[in-house]
């Protein structure tokens, strides 16, 4: 029995090997020299173009501005900013208490903001009512 395994795995083996050994045929050849030559072509016009966009690369980094280096402090106030943000973010049961209120006062007039403003609105008020006797 393990002369009949020793002599199959020498039976696969030796078919291996004569069907790498198969010779080629001209129109093998043919097709082998013509894949070269494309590949030639590709190979050089990916090296212009890979050329072409290194120049318009170091073209774009001439022209652009420096990145401006931030120090601790700016970056501290940065984080900062954004955990308060997020912090009022959330929706709470405080936030959804103040919407109440805002919609209760929805109907009042907003308060004025000068004095002047508020006399303007007065007479403006004034101005088209008339007493019945015909005095202002």
């Amino acid at each position: 029995m393990n002369k009949l395994i020793i002599g199959f795995i020498a039976g696969a083996f030796a078919a291996t090997a004569f069907a790498q050994t198969v010779g080629e045929t001209p129109k093998d050849k043919a097709k082998q020299a013509e894949v070269q030559s494309i590949t030639k072509q590709n190979a050089e016009g990916a090296a212009s173009g890979a050329q072409a966009q290194g120049a318009e690369a170091n073209k774009a980094k001439a022209t652009a501005t420096p990145k401006v280096k931030k120090t601790p402090q700016q970056k501290q106030a940065e984080v900062a900013g954004t955990t308060k943000a997020e912090s009022q973010g959330a929706g709470t049961k405080e936030d959804a208490a103040a919407a109440a209120a805002l919609k209760g006062q929805k109907g009042q007039p907003k308060a004025l903001p000068s004095k002047a403003d508020k006399q303007k609105a007065v007479a403006g008020t004034t101005e088209g009512t008339v007493k019945k006797d015909g005095s202002n």
